[in-house]
């Protein structure tokens, strides 16, 4: 899916960002830019139906239901920083995606109960969808890096 995407935004002439949120040219470039950098602090809000990918989940989560109630486990001191590396938008301006690389972080117990720290870095691919003039995740792919 991802990639038909992509190769659809692609066709229909989209425009790409160079890195740094500075360069970006359009309102639209730097609002979704910016909406990747700060998403550690706020999260972003998504569609109803919004398709989420990760590694700690077999399937994909599909819907804002379910994506809002997905079990976190029992992870503690979550600390995500996303960095953009790159931002696509279509020229009708209601469709994007962003690659971005993210170091996480988090404290979860063991097979013991004892308390390990987790630290790690990934990758996120972010489908974006504009909604009522709002940018909005659709649909996001992530995985680590290793």
């Amino acid at each position: 899916m991802a990639r038909s995407f992509l190769i659809a935004m692609l066709a229909v002439g989209a425009t790409c960002v160079p890195l740094g949120a500075q360069q970006a040219r359009t309102a639209d470039e730097k609002a979704v830019w910016a909406l990747i950098e700060s998403s550690g602090e706020a999260r972003p809000k998504v569609t109803d139906d919004i398709i989420f990918v990760a590694g700690p989940y077999t399937r994909p989560i599909i819907g804002r239901d379910k994506f809002e109630a997905r079990d976190l486990g029992k992870r503690s001191h979550i600390v995500l920083k996303d960095r953009p590396q790159k931002v696509v938008v279509a020229k009708a301006g209601d469709m994007a995606y962003g690659f971005s690389l993210f170091e996480m972080e988090f404290d979860q117990p063991d097979s013991t109960g004892k308390l390990e720290h987790v630290k790690f870095e990934g990758s996120q691919l972010t489908v974006w969808r504009k909604v009522d003039g709002e940018w909005r995740v659709a649909a996001s792919f992530n995985r680590p890096n290793e």
